[in-house]
């Protein structure tokens, strides 16, 4: 599948959902091999809290805060080290998420297709490109107060209308989505990818910006839906049992494991949506900078 090509506001839907028909097997699999350790490393730890803090409120008598304060305080060594630790995890859970999809894209183009493993994916991220990761989570923090100064600006004038929220929240995540790609597919600096960035969001801008903030706005129905069903089923859950302590302890296991499942399709859906902003992001360059026309031109002078 050809990546760089100009696309239209239909092209970037049938273009995502091509792409996962296609290649989604091999995409989804790395995916989960890559962010597997991680988050099934945050999911034991949020449970060890979880049945830990219910065990404490549940079986002992007496204010439970204090309770759990002293429970802390008499195993900070153990708590300090689980806090560093998952924060640490929870950090490199987060570049994984966040990169994973240019850094697939990258070697898409490099190996012209799909010849390319998880420890590929893994050596670019954390090898080749983790100095330009660093540097660019850096620069977005520090433009991150001006972004929400901006957005909260225009947000009020577009509280009349949640389309004009959800198209908002899109173009601003287009503006760092194609940072990103840019600065890690370039050999520009930052700043002027940043700078490229808002020139590209000038193109085709309904189209692109309309195509994402659709797919924002299903993603938010899909997991709002997903997340009221599976918290209405805990509840009811944790309503039919009968000893009141027992209830209290299956309500917060019940209520664990549906965000859980609500989050493990958050994180699904968010990369659907960023496999989306990678269409946008090749349909733009290309209407930008001509690669691939020039590459056809190039190859009829050469004869072939």
């Amino acid at each position: 599948m050809q990546l760089l090509k100009r696309r239209r506001f239909s092209d970037n839907f049938n273009d995502t959902f091509s792409f996962v028909k296609l290649y989604g097997k091999h995409f989804f699999k790395n995916y989960f091999i890559l962010n597997g350790l991680p988050l099934i490393f945050m999911l034991v730890v949020l449970y060890f809290f979880t049945t830990t803090f219910i065990g404490l409120s549940t079986f002992q008598n007496g204010d439970t805060g204090k309770i759990i304060e002293d429970y802390i305080a008499n195993n900070a060594v153990v708590f300090g080290l689980i806090v560093v630790v998952s924060v640490i995890v929870l950090f490199i859970f987060a570049i994984i998420q966040y990169t994973f999809v240019p850094i697939y894209m990258i070697l898409y183009q490099r190996n012209n297709g799909i010849n390319f493993t998880s420890k590929d994916i893994f050596d670019v991220m954390f090898k080749e490109k983790i100095g330009k990761i660093l540097i660019f989570m850096f620069v977005s923090f520090l433009l991150l107060i001006p972004t929400i100064i901006v957005g909260g600006i225009l947000g009020l004038l577009l509280l009349i209308t949640i389309f004009g929220i959800i198209f908002l929240f899109a173009y601003i995540s287009m503006f760092y989505n194609n940072a990103m790609f840019e600065y890690l597919e370039t050999d520009k600096g930052i700043w002027e990818c940043f700078g490229y960035s808002f020139d590209m969001l000038k193109v085709k801008f309904w189209d692109n910006v309309g195509a994402i903030g659709l797919f924002m706005l299903l993603s938010s129905f899909v997991s709002g839906g997903i997340s009221l069903v599976t918290n209405m089923i805990s509840m009811v859950f944790a309503a039919n049992t009968a000893n009141r302590s027992e209830q209290e302890t299956m309500m917060m296991l019940a209520m664990l494991v549906a965000f859980i499942i609500s989050k493990t399709i958050s994180i699904f859906v968010q990369t659907i949506i960023q496999l989306a902003q990678a269409m946008v992001y090749y349909s733009v360059k290309e209407e930008l900078e001509n690669i691939v026309t020039v590459s056809e031109i190039d190859k009829i002078g050469l004869g072939e």
